[in-house]
């Protein structure tokens, strides 16, 4: 699993492609993401993402400075010409020094 340190910005990227024999380009995409926070609370977020055609790659920024640490579930999908989704999940580490 991947690990990351809580109080950087995470770009969240990835491609959208069509199976094979199967057209069509997403019109938009988002990511959402679940995480416990800095008060103890379960929490989701969910972020447009933006596209950038020149590597046809989708990508959000997302802040860890509300994460407390631990396993954060995502689900990346795109709607439009093409309706794909994906999911999986990465840990936020903080230590004693990396919870204010």
């Amino acid at each position: 699993m991947a690990e990351f340190v809580r109080k950087n910005k995470l770009l969240i990227s990835g491609t959208f492609k069509p199976k094979p024999g199967q057209s069509g380009t997403p019109s938009a995409a988002s990511v959402r993401l679940v995480y416990t926070d800095m008060s103890g609370a379960q929490t989701d977020e969910t972020l447009s993402m933006t596209h950038d055609t020149t590597t046809d790659t989708w990508s959000a920024l997302w802040d860890t400075n509300n994460c407390k640490g631990g396993e954060v579930f995502w689900v990346a999908w795109c709607t439009g010409g093409l309706v794909g989704s994906t999911q999986g999940s990465f840990a936020i580490n903080a230590n004693k020094a990396n919870t204010v």
